[in-house]
């Protein structure tokens, strides 16, 4: 049956103002409490909800060939270890891996990347068909390799309801690896297809995203740039023709080479348009803020560049990753940086920025976070359900730290989750931006793909107990508008669901 498509303009407020100025926020070290005070593991943490029971677990993954650890959560940030029951105990030099629901059928599936893979253990793709333990279906669904990969992100290219996968790679240390987009063929089938679909990249790089760069509905490709074999590569934009076809747009910005390590979405200066964080290793950072048609450097003007402490003439503070959300929940977005250094004695401490309406300023110490250690990787979530973000830190051992978790102590500010659900979309809503309306302010978040951040949207309301309108764009361009939302609730919209489902509705396109 044919459907009529409705093209929808929607005007939006911006929120160019929060209503309320940032409220103080502290965080208390809960790692003991929570049954995590175990040894440090040096890579990376990833926040999900592994049995959607609606309780955020945590996945660890090691640098070093040790076992990777899976921690179930009680809903209340207590956790007990059930690795093995969930099929994740695989031993490796691991980058991450990434979360999403591939097959659309509940439980979410992860592709692990393996790097410094000098023993050639292949890149595992673990999926859920009846439950736990996960099985590694790499092998039939295409995505088997034994490439050094860092860094996998999902997104859906062609809007066809399934994720697609890209995942960089270090051609340096063999020169059979080379970074891949895996194109979904329908449920559980990949085939490899970069260099067809215009991706001609071949470096590597440590930080990815997929955004909605245009505005038209379907993902861009967003490469931050690592270690290169070629002098003065910069990080690259590929935009999408909407068909899932690119093209390197080298003329969007003016990037310098550095060794880009994180990279994040979020309306840093409060315009109502998407910016992105990218986080340099070794210099200032930059804020990328959207500008007739490119995008400008608007950082030093936020106080978001965030210089590096010298240590020695050939040492400083390395920015290694980064974490993004409204942390004391005014209504705008906050960082948490995480920091290292090779100089013994003279550890970092990690850093807070806080939005204070459109300007960024280091409440580290405020926030009693001024630990020093130095720290490979953050993700933040709202692990214990009361609406406030937390921060899990994996700290570096070869120091003699072990990893943090801070749970935040909150404050009165109300708040808003929102956990999407696709119908004709990918099931997470990967792709799907929203606009959320309250006490007269709009804000906006697209929901991405990230190692550090759950597949889920967090909005912070001051001191608004009621959502005047939720605005939700799919990734299928359905619109949808819901009105008069309680605060301080996890809110499960199913695509579709503001209309009578007859297969009409209002779309963008």
């Amino acid at each position: 049956m044919c459907m009529r498509i409705w093209v929808f303009i929607v005007a939006m407020q911006c929120a160019c103002a929060p209503s309320a100025l940032s409220a103080v926020i502290t965080f208390t070290d809960h790692t003991v409490a929570a049954g995590l005070a175990t040894p440090d593991y040096g890579g990376i943490c990833s926040p999900v909800d592994i049995e959607g029971d609606g309780d955020l677990d945590l996945m660890l993954w090691t640098y070093a060939s040790i076992q990777n650890h899976f921690f179930l959560n009680d809903g209340t940030a207590h956790f007990q270890e059930a690795t093995a029951m969930v099929g994740l105990e695989s031993i490796g030099a691991d980058a991450g891996g990434i979360f999403a629901n591939i097959d659309n059928m509940g439980l979410p599936e992860v592709f692990n990347s393996t790097t410094a893979n000098f023993a050639f253990v292949p890149n595992p793709l673990y999926h859920s068909s009846t439950g736990f333990p996960l099985e590694d279906i790499a092998l039939e669904a295409g995505v088997h390799s034994v490439m050094d990969l860092t860094a996998p992100v999902w997104g859906d290219i062609n809007s066809d309801g399934f994720v697609d996968l890209y995942v960089g790679s270090f051609p340096s240390l063999d020169e059979q690896n080379h970074p891949v987009l895996y194109v979904s063929q329908g449920p559980l089938s990949y085939t490899e297809e970069a260099q067809s679909r215009g991706i001609d990249f071949n470096e590597n790089g440590q930080s990815h995203l997929w955004f909605d760069w245009e505005d038209d509905g379907d993902l861009d490709l967003f490469i931050g740039v690592f270690f290169s074999e070629t002098p003065n590569l910069e990080d690259r934009i590929y935009a999408n023709d909407g068909d899932g076809y690119f093209s390197w747009a080298s003329t969007a910005f003016d990037p310098s080479s550095e060794i880009t390590t994180s990279l994040h979405l979020a309306d840093f200066d409060l315009d109502g348009d998407l910016d992105i964080l990218a986080v340099h290793r070794d210099v200032e950072s930059a804020v990328w803020c959207s500008d007739n048609g490119g995008f400008v450097n608007i950082s030093e003007s936020l106080n978001l560049n965030m210089p590096p402490r010298v240590i020695f003439d050939e040492y400083n503070d390395r920015k290694l990753a980064t974490t993004v959300g409204d942390f004391d929940n005014d209504m705008d977005p906050d960082v948490f940086v995480a920091q290292w250094n090779a100089v013994l004695g003279y550890e970092p401490s990690n850093e807070l920025w806080l939005n204070e309406g459109g300007v960024y300023v280091d409440r580290t110490l405020e926030a009693g976070l001024d630990q020093a250690v130095n720290s490979w990787f953050c993700s933040s979530a709202d692990l214990n359900g009361d609406g406030f973000l937390d921060i899990y830190v994996v700290n570096d051992n070869g120091f003699g730290s072990r990893d943090t978790l801070w749970l935040n102590d909150g404050n009165g500010n109300h708040w808003l989750e929102i956990v999407p659900r696709g119908v004709i979309s990918n099931l997470d809503g990967i792709g799907l931006r929203a606009w959320v309306t309250a006490g007269g302010v709009t804000q906006v978040q697209e929901l991405y793909s990230s190692p550090s951040l759950p597949l889920r949207l967090h909005f912070g309301l001051a001191s608004n107990e009621v959502v005047d309108e939720v605005v939700l764009r799919w990734p299928s361009g359905l619109l949808e508008s819901y009105e008069d939302i309680a605060a301080d609730q996890v809110f499960q919209p199913w695509e579709g669901g503001a209309f009578s489902w007859t297969g009409q509705g209002v779309y963008y396109r």
